[in-house]
């Protein structure tokens, strides 16, 4: 019964580890398209205002942001993706050994480009 328990709770903390990341990244991506909404083509200034939003994500393994549009310069009207991801290290030996020790969570907002 023990071994069952054990997976069961490792489980919830992994699972609660990685709801946690995923919203960290989102609010990251959100802060991104927010200012990618005004500027649209200068990536460097989305990846800083989504590296702003927390500053320890971009100390978290495997970080990254990209951001998808129509065209640069991007027409008004047009969506532009931001999407914010990085790695996280399973703790459940079983769920650890299944999808190799890391899985990657992401997080992602879009937003209408303002002209």
């Amino acid at each position: 019964m023990l071994p069952f328990l054990a997976l069961v709770v490792f489980g919830t903390i992994d699972l609660g580890r990685a709801y946690q990341l995923r919203n960290r990244l989102t609010n990251a991506a959100r802060e991104g398209a927010f200012y990618g909404q005004f500027h649209a083509c200068d990536t460097a200034g989305i990846e800083a205002a989504a590296a702003d939003e927390d500053p320890d994500l971009p100390g978290e393994d495997g970080y990254a942001v990209s951001t998808t549009t129509t065209a640069c310069p991007a027409p008004g009207g047009s969506d532009l993706t931001v999407t914010a991801s990085a790695d996280l290290d399973v703790l459940t030996p079983l769920v650890a050994a299944i999808t190799g020790g890391t899985v990657t969570v992401s997080g992602s907002s879009t937003v209408v480009v303002q002209g």
